[in-house]
C-alpha cells in the first residue's frame, strides 16, 4: 500500500476502508461480523478455569463473555480469585495449605491491597507486583507477609528480591526458608543456586549434609555439591563424589554448567581427564551445543 498510514490505520472504519479501496481499485466491500454457529456439538474436554474467571471479570465490567468457559471448570487455583471478587479471601493458617495460584490481573491485585492483615494476600500481591516489574512494591509486600506469618513462601520471595540487587541479606533469608522446608525440591534448587551466586560454598556443603537422604541422592544436588568442592579446591572430595554415578534428570534446555565445571576439575588435577562414561551425555551434548 502507498496510502496514507494515518488513514489506513484509522480508528474510523469507513475512513480506513475508503483509503484501502482507493489503493485496490474499489474491490473491497465491507462485511458485517458473522458469528459461527455450531450444531450437534459436545464438550470433549472442559476449558481452563482461568477462562471462566476471566468471564466473571468481563461480566462485572459490562463486557461480553467468551463461550465455552463454564463456571464448572473453575478449580481450587481459580476459586480463591473468585472468592476475592465476591468479597472473601481466606487466610491459610499453614502455608502448606495455600493454593499455588498467581495472577498479574490488575483488578484482582488491587483488591488484595486491602488485605493488610492477610499474609497470603500480601504474598500473592508481592508475586503479582514482581511479575509486573514493580520490584520495590513486591519486596514491601513480601516483607509485610513475613511480618504476619514467616514461612518459606514469603521468605523465598523476599530473598529473591534482595538477591536481584545483590544484597547479601538474601543468603540468610533463603537459608531460613530452606531450614523450614528441606524436602521442597524447587526451593532446594533455588536456594543452592543462590548460595553459589553469592559464593557461599562452605555454607552450601553444610546445608547439603543436613538434607534428608532422598534429597542428597538427587543428581542436581550432587552437581551443586561438586561445584562447591571444585571452587574450594577440595580435590579428594571431588574424586569421591565422581566415583559414584548420578543422573541429573531435570536438566534444563540450553543449560551449560557441566562442561566448564569439568574443565575446572581437570585444571585442579593438573591433567586432561577422560569424562566418565556415565557423565558423557552431559559433556557431549553441551560441548556440541
Amino acid at each position: 500500500f502507498r496510502g496514507d498510514p494515518d488513514r489506513l490505520h484509522s480508528q474510523n472504519w469507513e475512513e480506513a476502508v475508503a483509503c484501502a479501496k482507493e489503493q485496490l481499485g474499489n474491490v473491497i466491500e465491507r462485511e458485517e461480523p458473522r458469528v459461527l454457529q455450531l450444531t450437534d456439538s459436545e464438550t470433549v474436554l472442559p476449558a481452563s478455569g482461568w477462562g471462566a474467571l476471566e468471564n466473571e471479570l468481563r461480566k462485572r465490567n459490562g463486557l461480553s463473555v467468551i463461550p465455552d468457559f463454564p463456571p464448572s471448570s473453575i478449580g481450587r487455583k481459580e476459586q480463591i480469585w473468585l472468592d476475592l471478587l465476591e468479597g472473601s479471601f481466606p487466610c491459610p493458617k499453614d502455608y502448606r495449605e495455600a493454593p499455588v495460584s498467581f495472577t498479574e490481573e490488575e483488578e484482582l491485585l488491587n483488591r488484595l491491597t486491602d488485605q493488610k492483615e492477610n499474609w497470603y494476600a500480601q504474598y500473592l500481591l508481592g508475586a503479582g507486583r514482581w511479575a509486573q516489574g514493580k520490584k520495590k512494591e513486591a519486596e514491601e509486600c513480601f516483607t509485610r507477609s513475613a511480618a504476619l506469618y514467616e514461612n518459606p513462601l514469603n521468605l523465598y520471595g523476599l530473598s529473591f528480591c534482595k538477591a536481584e540487587r545483590k544484597d547479601p541479606a538474601a543468603v540468610s533469608l533463603i537459608v531460613k526458608a530452606l531450614d523450614m522446608a528441606k524436602n521442597d525440591y524447587h526451593l532446594l534448587r533455588e536456594a543452592f543456586q543462590m548460595l553459589i551466586d553469592f559464593g557461599e560454598y562452605r555454607l552450601l556443603i553444610q546445608k547439603y549434609e543436613e538434607l534428608p537422604e532422598e534429597r542428597k541422592a538427587a543428581g542436581r544436588m550432587k552437581l551443586f555439591l561438586l561445584y562447591a568442592y571444585i571452587k574450594l579446591e577440595r580435590i579428594e572430595d571431588c574424586d569421591r563424589l565422581l566415583r559414584q554415578p548420578f543422573v541429573i534428570d531435570d536438566l534444563r534446555e540450553g543449560e551449560n554448567v557441566f562442561v566448564p565445571l569439568w574443565f575446572e576439575y581437570c585444571k585442579l588435577k593438573g591433567e586432561e581427564l577422560e569424562v566418565p562414561a556415565w557423565l558423557d551425555y552431559l559433556y557431549r551434548q553441551k560441548k556440541e551445543d
